[in-house]
């Protein structure tokens, strides 16, 4: 979960599942100019021996970009509970990158303790 994902970027080449968008921009290009999502992802699962840059450390991985915020700007805790509750739903997801950064206050630390219970339940 970060800012969207370049989709098109040799690194994730036939590893890309269906991206959520949860910005609520549906239909805009969802790449991210910033490079914050592509980075996260790329350290992750970035395919190996291609020729550039790195390799994730899964490379192997099928990747799944859950946009939740574009060029990093805040997000509420509706959308981060919005966000999580997508990933749960998915259902094929053996990691979560949550590369999102933020404060955590009583709120949202509720708010991890909900979906993390809600993420341990589902095995």
């Amino acid at each position: 979960m970060d800012t969207g994902i370049e989709a098109e970027h040799p690194e994730f080449d036939r590893r890309l599942l269906k991206e959520i968008d949860l910005t609520g921009r549906h239909g805009e290009n969802d790449t991210d100019r910033h490079g914050h999502g592509p980075a996260m992802a790329g350290i992750t699962a970035a395919n190996s021996n291609n020729g550039e840059g790195i390799s994730g450390i899964a490379d192997k991985v099928k990747i799944r970009s859950i946009r939740i915020s574009i060029h990093g700007r805040g997000i509420t805790a509706v959308q981060l509970v919005r966000a999580w509750e997508a990933v749960l739903a998915c259902g094929d997801s053996d990691i979560i990158v949550y590369a999102y950064a933020g404060g955590v206050c009583r709120r949202t630390a509720s708010i991890y303790n909900y979906v993390l219970k809600k993420a341990v339940k589902k095995d």
